[in-house]
């Protein structure tokens, strides 16, 4: 299999795994019927026999991805706003009585939610963010200091994905949607293209 053909994989094994969070996760024989259906629309082009090397390497990869186990393994619940079942891991905790209990809705809809509150009160989020930082500006400047240099590797990959998703910007011509901008990490993670290499690539355009 090519580095193209491979891109073409995380590309695809990206956007399924992401879709698992808008329409809730798939069981194993139905993920392999919608992995074979996304292959052959995306890639029809490619012979037969290569796009069942790509639906097989996909297949494999999600089967080993930790939500993806932790899914098949039964350890779900149900959202109360997006009726989807999602692994446990996928819903924050809060405290009661010295007891920790799960939220009744999952990280995606509450992040939504905040972020909906955002919108329509800037004004608000922006004063609270300042006071918040002017409170404890000490205390993130010495906590990221800490953090960096125990963190070499992780802080140099996020340059990294920082560096390339401005390049991708800049040749674009436009902002990132929230699909390409985890694309693009997951590429210079994943596979360590650079913002040029995933430019010429053609995946976002």
């Amino acid at each position: 299999m090519t580095n193209t053909e491979k891109q073409i994989c995380y590309r695809i094994s990206s956007s399924i795994k992401e879709s698992f969070e808008e329409s809730g996760f798939l069981r194993k024989d139905e993920l392999l019927d919608y992995i074979k259906q996304t292959v052959d629309l995306e890639v029809s082009y490619k012979p037969r026999d290569m796009r069942t090397e790509i639906v097989n390497f996909i297949y494999e990869s999600i089967l080993k991805n930790k939500l993806y186990k932790e899914f098949l393994s039964g350890k779900t619940l149900m959202c109360s706003k997006c009726i989807s079942i999602k692994p446990m891991s996928r819903f924050n905790t809060y405290k009661h009585n010295g007891e920790t209990i799960k939220k009744t809705i999952c990280k995606k809809c509450e992040y939504d939610n905040h972020k909906t509150w955002i919108k329509n009160n800037k004004e608000k989020q922006k004063e609270y963010d300042k006071k918040k930082y002017i409170k404890n500006r000490q205390r993130y400047l010495d906590n990221y200091k800490i953090w960096q240099k125990n963190n070499k590797s992780t802080h140099n990959l996020y340059n990294r994905q920082y560096k390339a998703r401005l390049y991708v910007i800049k040749k674009i011509g436009r902002d990132l949607s929230d699909k390409e901008h985890k694309l693009i990490n997951n590429l210079v993670k994943n596979e360590g293209l650079t913002g040029l290499k995933i430019y010429k690539s053609g995946v976002i355009s």
